[in-house]
């Protein structure tokens, strides 16, 4: 029997997917020289000089909330729709109300000297969380909300860490670099089921799958000053998806049923975007205000579906979405995603060498398809 569980990446439609929009907003750019750089354009350490330590946390705030009607009940037969007590635990309100931390830590250096550059890093580009509230007058299986057929709590995660090299040429406005990384994705998704692939309260169970793995990504990136004195500078940089296409993440799916128990060692196979970044800075009058402009572009098309297969198979369907190996693909999940764009614009105005007051404002496009 094909039994699986529906995953969801818990995460905002914004134009970034499901990447963490704010990690070192506004100060990770292509264009400027700072330690978010191994991240954001490796290029960009050339134009900075000695050795930098960094550590930075983002604290963000989620709430979502969610409606489930009448129009989306399942039920084994049309009967149980007079059934109140069927009515009330699968329709109404749900809502989720989460704080999640976003680290980045990262350490330059120069060498002491000015034509070779490095650095080292970890943060979480990608990732989301969501734990949807209980709701209060409901006990059993009915207390995790109208919502729990899609998703009582997930996580999906991806932490980098990164190492980066580059050379300045001699005249020390030009730069380019390229880095490694090393990258840990997790998805860990709990939601309620039962085998039928309806909302019968009376057969309902539970599903978790809980999947994880090890993927190798790359970027490559030019900076460039030119005018002296960091009057002026662009950055480019072009960061290749991890696993480099497909990723396939290794775990457990575990379904608990009143009357029935099913483990299965799974995989979870889906693809990173590769991501285009551009950015220049510009300081027109003297070194008091820095304006700020970046660009990025995803490539989000390439996340075309979602697939739950049998531990090592791989996800292979036919044109009418039918298996070429029954009982290889537990599911397949069309996504359909379209590549995406964000612009941002920002200033900072230095009080003095040690201080700055900033601020920037950004247009997304959204990568998720409105069919799927």
């Amino acid at each position: 029997m094909a039994a699986a569980t529906t995953l969801l990446f818990p995460a905002a439609a914004r134009a970034s997917g499901y990447m963490n929009p704010r990690v070192a907003d506004p100060h990770g750019h292509p264009a400027m020289p700072n330690a978010y750089a191994i991240y954001f354009n490796p290029a960009a350490i050339g134009g900075m000089q000695g050795t930098h330590l960094l550590a930075d946390g983002t604290l963000a705030w989620r709430t979502v909330d969610f409606t489930r009607r009448a129009s989306a009940l399942s039920p084994q037969t049309p009967a149980t729709l007079n059934d109140p007590d069927y009515v009330a635990a699968n329709t109404g309100d749900a809502h989720a109300s989460n704080v999640i931390g976003i680290p980045f830590i990262a350490a330059t250096t120069d060498f002491n000297q000015r034509n070779f550059f490095g650095g080292i890093g970890a943060y979480a580009p990608f990732g989301g969380a969501t734990q949807f509230d209980t709701r209060a007058g409901f006990s059993g299986n009915a207390a995790d909300g109208p919502q729990r057929w899609a998703i009582i709590s997930g996580t999906q995660q991806g932490i980098y860490t990164t190492a980066a090299a580059g050379f300045r040429l001699p005249d020390e406005r030009f730069s380019f670099a390229l880095s490694g990384s090393l990258v840990f994705s997790s998805i860990v998704h709990y939601q309620a089921r039962n085998l039928a692939g309806n909302d019968e309260i009376s057969t309902e169970g539970r599903a978790l799958i809980d999947v994880s793995g090890l993927q190798g990504a790359m970027s490559a990136g030019v900076y460039w000053e030119p005018l002296p004195d960091g009057q002026l500078r662009i950055g480019a940089s072009y960061a290749v998806r991890p696993s480099f296409g497909e990723a396939r993440l290794s775990g457990t799916l575990r379904q608990r049923y009143q009357s029935q128990d099913f483990d299965k060692d799974v995989d979870v196979l889906f693809t990173y975007p590769d991501v285009l970044r551009l950015g220049a800075t510009t300081m027109p009058w003297g070194r008091t205000v820095e304006l700020r402009l970046d660009a990025e572009y995803v490539t989000w098309s390439a996340f075309k579906r979602q697939c739950v297969v049998a531990r090592g198979k791989a996800c292979d369907l036919r044109p009418d979405g039918s298996e070429q190996n029954p009982g290889e693909v537990l599911i397949a999940l069309r996504r359909e995603w379209k590549n995406a764009v964000g612009l941002r614009a920002g200033a900072g105005f230095f009080v003095d060498e040690k201080t700055e007051i900033y601020g920037s404002a950004g247009f997304d496009t959204s990568a998720i398809s409105k069919s799927t």
